[in-house]
């Protein structure tokens, strides 16, 4: 714990009881959860965020798409508007939130519904699409009044949940042990040339129940920018003064990335699923000026109606990988178990 947080520690003591106490209520079937009647898989984290969970959401849909009648449940967050929404062709990020936007431009086919009541989400479902035959929840281990047949839980190779504490000291929304509700563990954004012998170490701390698997991944960055109009070769990039704009928990990684590539770039940090006000849109313009302007797939959906002047904005998409194709061969094994 760091010393200028020790003053923080009576009301992570607090919070980590109510949510101990929560948690019981549950486990006991004080609360009941909603069991899906459709084959189900959750994505969640420990982390209030930064954990790669929406490139994780991504590759489920990727993977399942063409073998299921795919439904994709999302609280959405971020978005201006409430309650129970179907998507559509039409929607903006606005109205269902930056990641769920991000899903559906990629996924277009997928059936995706913004609902702060994941339960609500499930019967609405039911009645409104009864041969859905797969159903994948967005951030759902916190929110368990429902439980998937599967759940998967992302945590970082380079902030991971046992290295971590609580809110408000640390960043984890409930108590470590929470990740005893997982039966997959993905370690990502690791490096690609992770050894065995770093792998087994990184597996004794995190402490696996019997009935958990455990995977390593990495990030894959494609080889081309996408823009409004064209796309733009990453390699290109080294000949151009550019301007990054992120509103991510950790770009951490995409910085690393731009910087191994020897690129020049001035960033715009902006909070995790920031709403870019007119202000912030005019800097950006100003700062621009013949540069070009680079962003994150989950950023270029509340960029780009804004930015509709700028033709030179492009984003960098970015796959989930794994450490060995062993792995990978094994985690979409299980996922079509």
């Amino acid at each position: 714990m760091k010393k200028r947080l020790w003053f923080l520690a009576p009301f992570a003591g607090l919070y980590a009881l109510v949510m101990e106490i929560r948690n019981r209520l549950f486990d006991l079937g004080i609360f009941s959860a909603l069991i899906p009647p459709t084959s189900s898989i959750g994505v969640g984290n420990l982390s209030v965020g930064g954990t790669g969970k929406s490139v994780v959401v991504d590759y489920l849909i990727a993977q399942l798409k063409t073998s299921h009648n795919l439904g994709v449940i999302s609280r959405g967050y971020g978005r201006k508007t409430r309650g129970y929404l179907i998507a559509n062709p039409k929607s903006t990020a606005d109205q269902i939130g930056d990641e769920p936007f991000q899903f559906l431009q990629k996924h277009p086919t997928i059936r995706l519904v913004v609902s702060e009541s994941r339960s609500l989400a499930v019967q609405n479902l039911g009645v409104s699409d009864p041969g859905l035959t797969r159903l994948i929840f967005d951030d759902c281990l916190q929110h368990r009044w429902i439980k998937p047949q599967k759940m998967i839980l992302t945590t970082t190779y380079q902030n991971p949940y046992f290295l971590d504490f609580v809110l408000p000291v640390g960043r984890l929304r409930e108590l470590q042990k929470g990740c005893r509700r997982a039966d997959v563990i993905l370690v990502t954004k690791c490096p690609e040339n992770l050894s065995p012998e770093v792998q087994n170490d990184f597996a004794k701390r995190l402490q696996l129940q019997p009935h958990q698997k455990l995977f390593f991944c990495t990030i894959k960055y494609a080889t081309f920018c996408h823009g409004k109009k064209r796309m733009l070769k990453v390699q290109d990039l080294k000949l151009q003064d550019i301007l990054l704009i992120t509103g991510i928990a950790n770009p951490q990684s995409l910085l690393d990335q731009l910087a191994q590539l020897n690129l020049i770039f001035t960033h715009l940090s902006f909070p995790d699923h920031h709403e870019f006000t007119a202000a912030d849109i005019q800097k950006i313009e100003t700062t621009a000026a013949q540069k070009i302007v680079l962003t994150t797939e989950k950023d270029y959906g509340r960029l780009a109606p804004k930015l509709s002047n700028i033709d030179h904005l492009y984003y960098w998409p970015i796959d989930l990988g794994f450490v060995t194709e062993a792995q990978q061969k094994a985690f979409n094994g299980w996922l079509n178990t």
